[in-house]
């Protein structure tokens, strides 16, 4: 997906992934996006548009000029060939669509000036928050909106441009004063030299910004740049306005030339400027927490807010956030700001005599001390950072008394356990940012893998993390969901272990997450010692809650932990508390990754408790998922592929432990389902796992019962679907072999249904093995047992991949009249996926029969819902059509976006044979173009590997004859073929 880039301050500038767009654009091309880029919140009427540019053209002509500038448009944007297109067109309106493709810099400024007047602080030039969102706005200000850009015979366009570009000129001066003023007040003089420097850049008449800086050059001890600033000033007001300057200036410039210049903050007798806070000192920078800082500054400058507690399991960072929010804090707070570390403090009493000896105050033997300290803190501006407060936490009472009794006083604690008090606000710090695939070349955003990289920098300064082992890295992080003290403790070991050691042993060993280093701090030695601690702290019933919940992957809900676990949303609240559990947007529970392997651990010394959860948690998801069979052959298939997927982690465990017993009655039930999903979402590589973890284990218990019928329905189901995953990877002679004997079993056991599936999978095995014939005769086979069962489904599956092979066979008749019904059944019953399958296989038709507008119509067709269900599969086959017909449509350009994000897709999918038909498409349009990358040793690869279908072979042999290709005809060892296709793809992608 590339990255389009919208500049509008200063000079028009239009980027895609970082180069400038290039191709015939004019004036009104680049006007209109600008105008739709702004207008983005509501369509804009084909007709209001044309009047717009072209006013002065006919209705009929305007609406033309319209058309040839949104096509221009298009193709400039590559939209004619994204999956998210950026304009929104339609028959009567278009519309600009901002989502993650699209940056604006007009809608970033206005989006941080809009978020400081909504937030709710005391004062704008007080707020922290709002300070770094007004830096970040004037950082976008690089010029006036549009600034030397026009189009031609437009006034409303030329008047519409004047409005805008006054009206961010005018939010941009009222930023660049709120900075100053703030900067002022921090008495950061030399940061509100540069605001008013650069709000006189963008406005040298705004005399209330020269009397500013008047000011600041004054207090800065600057007599001198003051008077000159002031005369600046007066020769500006009289050059361009004919003015004289304010009173108000004048008296400044009075006051400047005869008296000296006051303190850059203003002071009170009364009060003494406290010195900055003893802040522990961090062994590194802090990683990959800008966002988290930003949320916590935003939170602190709330008005409503003056107790923020930093929640999070031991090891998630919360200490290392609070040092660097309270250094932030300190010029912030008038009196001062402490840091207290309360470790030391053994008893709930010894708090306030901490916080007192970190602010220097001295507590008289014959005082109350919480007393003393409340009078002390009254009338003072203070920031109180305390850290570590759970093994305290009913001390915190005073702390609220403290806070009651001090108006200025803001607090902020870090705590395993919420405070439970009733002024309390509360941030949940998470684990680092974890990039989901182990294939990310670029780290941004990814705190986790930032951080363990430092950190093997440390360790081995002359072996930095190099590219190859990037993948493991990620795995790393992943295994530990991110927890900076895990990093830390995994990273130490690489003096001593490769990444691959680590990361076997982070995997196995929850103990081996731990350090010798002397100057670690004992609750922060090991994993282990900080679960330990969280443990301890907990009630008997929240240890067996915590125990059963480890039972859950990838989170649950809380219907599943009750019907699993027997646990109530009380249950759920006590331990979200202690930042056992993070309870998420929408709705679901997720325990961290190394928190779950430790409840799993206890688990495991309870077997009665062991088994007993297991075989509840098991029945529990597969029932769930044999309950989704229907709506997955048709009705809500996006509702129950997003169920699904959102509790992959049970169902595949639940899956695992019914195989192990063997549960058959769930798998039998459940199998369908399963395989369904599997194949909708394009896993092939995962289905060959599920249903080949079914044999396995059934293998270890065939000595036990081998003639019992079920056992063998169970092994029949998941042979025929393990050689359909087989075949579908491009292993077609151990799919042909396993779908078989699949096939064999079902006709003893006379399952008539699950009979013509794996006749049908076993005819899409013979079919990619160019044996079109026996395909056909085993799809009649497999259409008549559905027919058989009336299983509507079924049939339309059948009729479907029949006019397929009809196609191939030359039938055209047969194969148009197949697939139509088969698409209608499918429409009928709900099932879009197979209405999508239907509408490719009629694109191929149509393609075949010269009609290469319907093919191209039909292939969108199918493609659009394939991305709506993240079929990875679908989605790069019919990218690769439309990449084929394209070519033949003379759009070679377009032709390789297609074919290259088919490739992409389907070679990180792992399905192979789609892989190879992208690569030769991509080797046939370099061909016609008459560039040659290497055709003849691509293309004799191709033909050699043992994934190529039967149809490709013929299209490869195809290429060699027209382009007289010097391809040696025997073919080269299967292993030489899959390693140079490998390779070839890899480059290809770059």
């Amino acid at each position: 997906m590339s990255q389009l880039t919208i500049s509008l301050l200063g000079t028009f500038q239009v980027l895609r992934d970082g180069r400038p767009v290039t191709g015939p654009t004019y004036a009104k091309v680049l006007g209109l996006l600008g105008y739709l880029a702004v207008e983005a919140d509501r369509p804009h009427a084909r007709a209001s548009l044309a009047l717009l540019l072209w006013p002065e053209q006919t209705d009929e002509r305007a609406r033309h000029s319209l058309r040839q500038a949104l096509s221009t448009l298009r193709r400039m944007l590559d939209d004619h060939v994204a999956a998210e297109p950026v304009l929104l067109v339609t028959r009567d309106s278009v519309q600009f669509r901002h989502g993650s493709r699209t940056a604006l810099d007009v809608r970033q400024l206005l989006t941080l000036l809009q978020s400081c007047d909504r937030h709710e602080h005391q004062r704008l030039d007080a707020c922290p928050a709002c300070a770094q969102r007004l830096e970040a706005a004037l950082d976008l200000y690089r010029g006036e909106f549009l600034e030397g850009f026009g189009v031609d015979d437009s006034e409303g366009f030329e008047d519409w441009t004047t409005i805008w570009r006054e009206r961010i000129r005018q939010r941009v001066i009222d930023a660049a004063l709120a900075l100053a003023a703030w900067q002022e007040g921090r008495g950061a003089l030399d940061g509100a030299n540069v605001a008013l420097s650069r709000l006189l850049e963008i406005d040298p008449w705004n005399e209330r910004a020269h009397r500013a800086l008047m000011a600041v050059h004054w207090k800065r001890g600057r007599r001198g740049d003051a008077i000159a600033q002031y005369e600046r000033c007066r020769a500006v007001l009289d050059e361009e306005l004919g003015v004289e300057p304010e009173a108000e200036t004048e008296a400044l410039f009075q006051r400047i030339t005869t008296q000296d210049a006051p303190s850059s903050i203003s002071s009170s007798p009364n009060l003494e400027r406290r010195p900055a806070p003893r802040l522990p000192t961090p062994p590194g920078r802090l990683v990959g927490r800008e966002r988290e800082l930003e949320e916590i500054a935003d939170v602190l400058a709330h008005r409503e807010c003056r107790l923020l507690t930093l929640t999070g399991p031991g090891g998630s960072g919360k200490t290392r956030l609070a040092i660097e929010v309270t250094a932030s804090q300190v010029g912030h707070a008038y009196d001062g700001a402490c840091f207290v570390a309360l470790e030391a403090v053994r008893e709930p009493g010894g708090i306030v005599p901490a916080i007192a000896a970190e602010l220097g105050l001295t507590l008289p033997g014959n005082v109350d001390p919480e007393q003393h300290l409340m009078d002390w803190l009254r009338n003072r501006q203070v920031f109180v950072a305390l850290d570590g407060a759970e093994h305290v936490i009913v001390g915190l009472a005073e702390a609220a008394r403290l806070l009651a009794a001090a108006p200025g006083v803001k607090m902020l604690v870090t705590s395993r356990e919420h405070l439970r008090l009733s002024g309390e606000w509360v941030y949940e710090v998470d684990g680092l940012g974890v990039p989901t695939s182990s294939s990310t070349d670029s780290f941004e955003g990814y705190g986790s893998v930032e951080l363990l990289s430092e950190r093997l920098r440390q360790a081995r300064p002359r072996a930095p993390l190099r590219h190859e082992e990037r993948p493991v890295a990620i795995r790393i992080c992943q295994l530990v969901d991110g927890m900076p003290l895990a990093i830390e403790l995994a990273a130490a070991w690489a003096r001593s272990l490769s990444l691959d050691e680590i990361e076997d042993q982070v995997r196995r060993n929850l103990d081996f997450l731990a350090t010798s280093l002397r100057d670690v701090p004992d609750r922060h030695r090991s994993m282990r010692a900080v679960f330990n601690q969280t443990w301890r702290m907990l009630t008997d019933g929240e240890q067996s809650a915590y125990r059963r919940l480890s039972i859950f992957r990838d989170g649950f809900r809380l219907e599943s932990a009750a019907a699993v676990a027997d646990i109530s949303a009380p249950d759920l609240a006590a331990l979200a508390a202690k930042s056992l559990l993070t309870q998420q947007l929408d709705g679901r529970y997720r325990i961290h990754g190394l928190l779950r392997q430790y409840g799993a651990e206890l688990m495991d010394g309870q077997a009665t408790e062991h088994d007993q959860i297991h075989d509840r948690h098991c029945r529990y998801f597969l029932e769930r998922l044999a309950r989704h069979e229907v709506a997955l052959a048709g009705g809500d298939q996006r509702g129950a592929l997003d169920d699904i997927e959102a509790d992959i982690g049970n169902f595949s465990l639940a899956w695992t432990w019914a195989a192990r017993k063997p549960e058959t009655a769930l798998i039998t039930g459940a199998a369908h389902a399963w395989w369904l999903f599997h194949v909708m979402r394009g896993w092939m590589r995962e289905g060959e796992v599920a249903f080949g973890s079914v044999l396995d284990a059934l293998n270890a218990h065939s000595a036990e019962e081998p003639l019992d019928p079920e056992i063998t329905l169970v092994r029949a189901q998941s042979l025929a679907r393990y050689g359909g995953f087989q075949s579908g990877l491009g292993r077609y002679e151990a799919g042909v072999g396993l779908l078989t004997e699949g096939v064999a079993m079902l006709r003893e056991l006379d399952a008539t249904r699950e009979l013509g599936l794996a006749l049908n999978m076993l005819s899409a095995a013979h079919h990619m093995t160019g044996n079109l014939t026996e395909s056909r005769r085993l799809l009649q086979e497999s259409l008549a047992c559905y027919r058989e069962v009336d299983d509507q489904w079924g049939i339309a599956f059948s009729l479907n991949d029949l006019g397929l092979v009809s196609h191939l066979l030359d039938e055209r008749g047969e194969a148009e009249r197949s697939c139509a019904e088969s698409q209608a059944m499918f429409r009928k019953i709900g099932d879009r996926r197979g209405a999508a399958f239907a509408s490719f296989n009629l694109g191929m038709i149509a393609a075949r029969d010269g009609n290469h507008e319907r093919a191209r119509r039909l292939y969108w067709e199918s493609l659009t819902f394939r991305q709506d269900t993240h079929d990875a599969w679908g989605t790069a086959a019919s990218l690769v059509q439309l990449g084929t017909e394209s070519a033949v449509l003379g759009a070679p350009a377009e032709a390789t976006v297609f074919l290259t994000r088919a490739l992409r897709i389907a070679w990180e999918s792992s399905v192979t044979p789609v892989a190879l038909d992208a690569l030769v498409g991509l080797v046939a349009v370099a061909l016609d173009a008459g560039i040659d990358p290497g055709a003849a040793s691509t293309l004799a690869a191709v033909l050699s590997h043992p994934a190529a279908p039967g149809s490709l072979r013929s299209r490869i042999s195809g290429l060699i004859s027209r382009h007289q290709l010097p391809i040696d005809p025997d073919p080269q060892p299967d292993r030489w073929a899959v390693k140079v296709v490998d390779d070839i793809i890899r480059r290809t992608l770059g």
